[in-house]
């Protein structure tokens, strides 16, 4: 028997996949630059204690390559310290890479599908 996925439930998960984004990003973004990590996205930016772990590595984040795909499948807490940070090569790719599948999303059908 096939199952379809109702479009709530799709709905639900793509704005659960672009909130993830939008954490990892623009939040606590982190990008390559001279061969260190440099934060870029706001929370970094406007808290001191984030910015110190990460700056300094002392019970830091774990980094990891920026992974879209990865990312939209991590889980984050928001009311305490990062855990884990995706570092992106360089602020033009990031910004590549989140257009490109901003626009995969975008474009898709919005049938149900099967399972």
């Amino acid at each position: 028997m096939r199952s379809v996925t109702p479009p709530r439930t799709r709905t639900s998960q793509r704005i659960e996949e672009l909130e993830r984004l939008y954490w990892y990003t623009l939040e606590f973004g982190v990008v390559e630059e001279e061969g260190a990590g440099k934060a870029y996205g706001a929370g970094f930016l406007s808290s001191a204690g984030e910015l110190r772990r990460l700056e300094t590595d002392v019970d830091g984040p774990e980094r990891v390559p920026f992974d879209i795909d990865e990312i939209v499948r991590t889980a984050h807490d928001p009311t305490d310290y990062q855990q884990r940070v995706f570092v992106a090569p360089s602020m033009e790719e990031m910004t590549r890479a989140v257009k490109a599948w901003c626009r995969a999303r975008a474009t898709r059908s919005e049938r149900p599908t099967a399972r």
